[in-house]
């Protein structure tokens, strides 16, 4: 189902309100280590798609069905899977097997956001908010400081870490293009650029 804009504006504040109402109802120091500890599950989405599990749970399958097939340990993956159950990345069917759930399914096919989630939890780019205090601290630039060099000069020395780079742009491209080009009105302009347009996903939906 695809929304309006506006109805996913509605639904954007109705959610965000609902978890600020959930944040004040428990205790402090709970609320406090739920935004504190947030990133171990992005860590273990990362590690979901980083093991291919994301196409190969497009049929149903056991943990160890997976290990089998040379995706891992199965009481690793078992652990996995369940902590990622969760979060609506998978569901775990009465028969043990488990399958892609509503997130999930976004992690596989052309539309697949995966490589974003590789490129913000791959160590090298988590370094530079390792060192967010110092930053701020000094009002230097995090990446800097944590590789001595800034972004797109540690790309341009490290082939796999521009082509995950890459990845993740693309992603993002094909994902916010076409409501971005909804959103605009470029119907008075006669000339756009996108700069490291990429693909050219973006200036394809505005063209249309």
């Amino acid at each position: 189902m695809r929304l309006s804009p506006w109805a996913v504006r509605v639904l954007t504040r109705c959610a965000a309100t609902i978890a600020k109402v959930r944040r004040r109802l428990a205790p402090r120091e709970y609320a406090a280590l739920e935004l504190g500890t947030a990133s171990w599950i992005s860590y273990a989405l990362c590690a979901f798609c980083e093991l291919g599990l994301p196409d190969a749970l497009t049929a149903a399958q056991t943990p160890e069905e997976l290990a089998a097939a040379g995706y891992g340990s199965a009481p690793l993956l078992s652990r996995l899977l369940r902590s990622l159950a969760a979060y609506d990345v998978v569901k775990r069917r009465r028969d043990g097997r488990y399958t892609l759930a509503h997130a999930g399914l976004a992690l596989t096919g052309r539309s697949s956001v995966a490589p974003m989630i590789r490129y913000a939890n791959a160590p090298w780019h988590a370094a530079a908010y390792h060192r967010l205090a110092d930053a701020v601290r000094n009002g230097a630039d995090g990446f800097t400081l944590a590789h001595e060099r800034p972004l797109f000069a540690y790309l341009a020395q490290q082939p796999a870490a521009s082509n995950l780079f890459d990845g993740a742009m693309n992603a993002l491209g094909e994902l916010y293009a076409e409501p971005f080009a909804r959103a605009y009105d470029f119907s008075t302009i006669r000339t756009v650029v996108d700069v490291g347009g990429g693909t050219g996903a973006l200036l394809a939906a505005v063209r249309e």
